[in-house]
C-alpha cells in the first residue's frame, strides 16, 4: 500500500514538475506530494519552512489529488498568475493587477 502511494505521488509530482518546466517555470520536488517553486522574497513563505529540510523558500504546490491530466492546466494558470519564472510575492502589485484583470 506505501508503495502504491508513493508510485502515485511521483507520477503525479513529476507531472506537474515537467508541465511547469515547459512553461519555463522552475519546479522541484524529490518526493513526496508537494512540488516547490522558488520565490524572490522569502517572506512570502514563512509558513511553509518547518516543510523544507535544505531548499530556499519556495511556493509549495500540492500534487497529493492532481491527476497527470490535469497537471498542463494547473501549470498554465500558475504561468498565468506569474511575472517571472521566479514568481512574485502574495503582495507584489502587479500580479495583483493581473489577478484583477482575470477576474473581470
Amino acid at each position: 500500500m506505501i508503495a502504491h502511494a508513493e508510485e502515485t505521488y511521483a507520477l503525479r509530482r513529476n507531472a506537474l514538475v515537467r508541465e511547469l518546466g515547459d512553461r519555463g517555470i522552475e519546479a522541484h520536488g524529490a518526493s513526496g506530494m508537494n512540488v516547490g517553486v522558488p520565490v524572490r522574497d522569502a517572506s512570502a513563505v514563512v509558513a511553509g519552512a518547518r516543510f523544507r529540510l535544505s531548499a530556499g523558500p519556495v511556493r509549495r504546490i500540492t500534487a497529493a489529488e492532481l491527476e497527470p491530466a490535469d497537471a498542463a492546466r494547473l501549470a498554465s494558470d500558475f504561468a498565468d498568475c506569474s511575472v517571472s519564472p521566479m514568481p512574485p510575492t502574495v503582495g507584489d502589485p502587479l500580479r495583483q493587477a493581473r489577478l484583477r484583470a482575470r477576474s473581470s
